[in-house]
C-alpha cells in the first residue's frame, strides 16, 4: 500500500499549508491531499438551526462521517480511485458533484480530528 502521514490541529492552525509544504518537499510523483473537512455529516433541520446561530459543534467527532472517511482512505491506500464529497459550509450539506481522487504513492491526510478515531488510526 501507500504511505499515509497524518496532520492534526485546530481550526486555522495551518494544517493545509503544512500539508502542501510536505507535498512540495517530498518531491515524489503521485501525492494526494485528503482533507477531513470533506467528511462533515449532512446536518438535519435541528442541527442546521444550531449552526445558523453558531451553536453547532463542528469540532466534535460526531460531526464527521468516519465510516465514509475510513472506507475512502482504505480504497486510496489500495491504489483505487475514489469519489470524495465536497462539503458546502454555507448550506451545511454536500454538493451534488463529488470530486474524484486517484490512488497515489503518498496520501497526506489532514484534519482537526485526524487522530480521534481508532479505526482511522489503523
Amino acid at each position: 500500500g501507500s504511505l499515509s502521514p497524518g496532520l492534526c490541529g485546530g481550526s486555522a492552525s495551518g494544517k493545509t499549508t503544512v500539508a502542501n509544504k510536505i507535498i512540495e518537499a517530498l518531491d515524489v510523483p503521485w501525492v494526494v491531499l485528503l482533507s477531513m473537512d470533506c467528511f462533515y455529516k449532512v446536518l438535519n433541520k435541528e442541527q442546521q438551526e444550531l449552526a445558523a446561530h453558531n451553536e453547532y459543534n463542528f469540532d466534535h467527532p460526531d460531526a464527521f462521517d468516519f465510516d465514509l472517511l475510513i472506507s475512502v482512505l482504505r480504497k486510496l491506500k489500495k491504489g483505487k480511485s475514489v469519489k470524495v464529497p465536497v462539503y458546502d459550509f454555507t448550506t451545511h450539506s454536500r454538493r451534488k458533484e463529488w470530486k474524484t481522487i486517484y490512488g497515489a504513492n503518498v496520501i497526506v491526510f489532514e484534519g482537526i480530528l485526524s487522530f480521534a478515531n481508532k479505526e482511522l488510526l489503523k
